[in-house]
C-alpha cells in the first residue's frame, strides 16, 4: 500500500514538471526539455557554489581544519532548502485536495503523511544537490575525501533534506493546529502571517549562525565556528565526521533519523483529526447593498485578484518576493554601515546604479504570479472561454496584477535603497526605470511560458504553483539573465565603455522584449489560450 502512494506522489511530481496529460508530447522530447531545465539549475547554481568551495577549502585544508569545510556548507545547503521548502509544506500536507479520498480508503494515516512528507524531501533533495553536487567535486579535486569518506558523503547528503523537512513541517504543523480552530478567512490570513514571521526570523538569525561560524576576517583563525557544537549541531557532527571521525559521523545519522522519526510521530497522531476538521466561517447575513457597475476590464482584474489574495500557498510561493523587495528597504535603513561600505568600495555613480539593480532584478526573478495563473484555471477554463470577453482582455488582466502589485514595493525598494546610497535624482531614477522595465517583462514570460507549458489537469494546486514547468522556467531563466548581465557587465563591458552607456543597452533590450512578448501575447497567445 505504500508503495501504491509512494509511487502516486511521484507521479503527481512528475505531471507537475511534464505538463497535463491531455497534451500529446512524445517521451523523448519532454526528457530533452527536462534535461535543459537541470542544466540551466545546476550549471548557474552550480558554478557559483563551486568558486566559493574552492576558496573555502584552500583556506581550510591551509591550516587542516577541513572539517569546516563540510559543516558550513552543509549548514549552507540546509538553509537554502527551508527557504524553498517551507512556503509549500503546509500545503502540500495538510491541504491536499485529495486527502478527503485516501482517508476514505483502508490506509492508516501516518503512511499517508510519510508518502506525502517523502515527496517533499524530493523537492527539498533536488534543491539542496546544487550546493551539495559542487561541493563533493572541489573536496574530490583538492583530496579531501577517500572513496570511503565519498561514499559517507553521499549517504549524508541524502539525509539532510530530511533535517530540512523536520523544520519545514513543525511549521506546517504549527500552522495546521490553529488553523483547524479558526474560519477559512481567519486560516488563510494565518497561513501568510505566521509563514512571513518565520521566513523573516529566519533571514534574521540564520545569516548571524553563519557569520558565527565563519567569523569576520578569513585568515588562520577565522573559521572558528563559534557555538556550532550548540546551535548547529548537526552540520558540526556531519562536518566532524566526514573529517574522519567515524563516531562523530554515527552521531550525525542518528540525530537525524531520531529527530524525522518523532517530527513523523507527532504530526502521524493528529493528521486525521486535522485534515479533517473543517470549521467554517460564520454563516453570511444578506445585506441589501447597491450593486456597483464595473468595466469588464476592472471586472477581470478583481477576479485574478480574488484568485490571488483567497490562496496563501499562490502567495507564499509567487509573491514572496514582493515582501522581500519591502524588505530591502527595511535592511537599507538597519544595515546602513554594511551598505555604505559597499558604496564607498564601488563609487558614486551609474555603476552603483548597477549593482543596485542587479539586486533588487535578482529578488523580482522570484515574483512569478503570472506564471502559473493560466495552469490555475484547471478543468473550469470553458467558462472563461464560453464568455463573450475578448480573449486579449482574460490574459491582459493577468498581467496587470502582477504589474500593480510589483509597482508599490519596487518604488520602496528603490527609495530606501536611493536615500541610504545617495543616489542623486537621475540615478534614481534610471534606477526605478529599469527594475519597472524588467518587472514588466517578468510578468510577460511568466504568461509566455503558461501558455506554452500549461499543466490543467491537476489535483493539486501546490504541484502547479511550486513545480510547474512553466514556474521553473520563468523564475531560472530570469535568475540566469541576471546573472549573464552581471558577467558581461563586469568582466567586459564596464571597460570598454562606460556604465551609463551599458545601463542605457540594458534598457533598451529589456523594452524591445517587453515589445515583442506582448505582440507573441496579443497574437498567438490568444490563440493557444482559446485551444486549450
Amino acid at each position: 500500500m505504500f508503495k501504491a502512494l509512494l509511487r502516486k506522489e511521484m507521479m503527481e511530481l512528475l505531471t507537475g514538471f511534464s505538463g497535463s496529460r491531455k497534451q500529446k508530447r512524445s517521451f523523448a522530447s519532454q526528457a530533452i526539455l527536462m534535461a535543459i531545465l537541470f542544466l540551466i539549475v545546476f550549471g548557474s547554481m552550480g558554478f557559483f557554489m563551486y568558486q566559493i568551495a574552492t576558496v573555502f577549502a584552500q583556506l581550510l585544508i591551509s591550516v587542516n581544519q577541513t572539517w569546516k569545510f563540510f559543516a558550513i556548507f552543509a549548514l549552507i545547503a540546509f538553509g537554502w532548502g527551508v527557504l524553498g521548502s517551507v512556503s509549500m509544506a503546509y500545503g502540500h500536507l495538510f491541504r491536499a485536495k485529495d486527502n478527503d479520498t485516501l482517508l476514505a480508503m483502508p490506509i492508516p494515516p501516518r503512511m499517508i503523511l510519510l508518502a506525502r512528507m517523502l515527496g517533499l524531501y524530493i523537492l527539498t533533495l533536488f534543491m539542496q544537490l546544487m550546493i551539495m553536487v559542487p561541493v563533493l567535486i572541489v573536496a574530490i579535486m583538492q583530496q579531501m575525501l577517500s572513496p570511503l569518506y565519498i561514499i559517507l558523503y553521499v549517504v549524508g547528503t541524502l539525509l539532510l533534506p530530511l533535517l530540512t523537512i523536520v523544520i519545514t513541517c513543525l511549521l506546517a504543523y504549527l500552522i495546521s493546529l490553529i488553523a483547524a480552530q479558526l474560519g477559512d478567512k481567519f486560516k488563510k490570513a494565518l497561513t501568510v502571517v505566521l509563514t512571513l514571521v518565520f521566513v523573516g526570523v529566519y533571514m534574521v538569525f540564520y545569516p548571524k549562525l553563519i557569520s558565527g561560524g565563519i567569523g569576520q576576517d578569513l585568515d588562520a583563525n577565522a573559521l572558528a565556528m563559534k557555538g556550532m557544537e550548540y546551535y548547529g549541531f548537526p552540520f558540526y557532527a556531519l562536518g566532524r565526521g566526514l573529517a574522519k571521525e567515524p563516531l562523530w559521523y554515527l552521531i550525525y545519522v542518528l540525530v537525524v533519523l531520531a529527530a524525522f522519526s518523532l517530527v513523523w510521530l507527532i504530526m502521524a497522531r493528529s493528521f486525521l483529526r486535522i485534515t479533517t476538521t473543517h470549521k467554517g466561517s460564520k454563516k453570511a447575513v444578506y445585506v441589501e447593498r447597491k450593486a456597483s457597475v464595473r468595466s469588464q476590464n476592472k471586472a477581470l482584474l478583481d477576479r485574478e485578484w480574488r484568485h490571488f489574495i483567497n490562496n496563501p500557498m499562490y502567495i507564499l510561493n509567487c509573491g514572496l518576493g514582493l515582501f522581500f523587495l519591502i524588505g530591502i528597504a527595511v535592511y537599507a535603513f538597519i544595515g546602513k554601515d554594511t551598505l555604505m561600505q559597499i558604496r564607498n568600495a564601488i563609487g558614486v555613480g551609474s555603476l552603483l546604479v548597477f549593482a543596485a539593480w542587479a539586486i533588487i532584478y535578482f529578488i523580482t526573478s522570484t515574483v512569478d504570479i503570472t506564471a502559473p495563473s493560466i495552469s490555475l484555471e484547471g478543468r473550469t477554463i470553458w467558462q472563461l472561454q464560453s464568455m463573450p470577453i475578448p480573449t486579449w482582455n482574460i490574459l491582459l488582466a493577468k498581467l496587470k496584477l502582477q504589474w500593480y502589485l510589483c509597482l508599490g514595493p519596487v518604488i520602496i525598494a528603490v527609495a530606501g535603497l536611493s536615500l541610504v546610497l545617495q543616489l542623486g535624482v537621475w540615478d534614481a531614477l534610471l534606477l526605478l526605470a529599469l527594475t519597472l522595465i524588467y518587472c514588466a517583462l517578468q510578468a510577460e514570460m511568466g504568461l509566455f511560458f503558461n501558455l506554452l507549458m500549461p499543466s490543467m489537469d491537476w489535483t493539486n494546486e501546490t504541484a502547479v504553483i511550486k513545480q510547474s514547468k512553466s514556474v521553473l522556467f520563468t523564475m531560472l531563466l530570469s535568475m540566469a539573465f541576471a546573472g549573464v548581465v552581471a558577467l558581461v557587465g563586469f568582466l567586459w563591458a564596464f571597460y570598454v565603455m562606460e556604465p551609463i552607456i551599458y545601463l542605457c543597452i540594458i534598457g533598451a533590450v529589456g523594452l524591445v522584449l517587453n515589445i515583442l512578448l506582448l505582440l507573441w501575447l496579443r497574437r498567438r497567445g490568444t490563440a493557444r489560450f482559446e485551444s486549450l
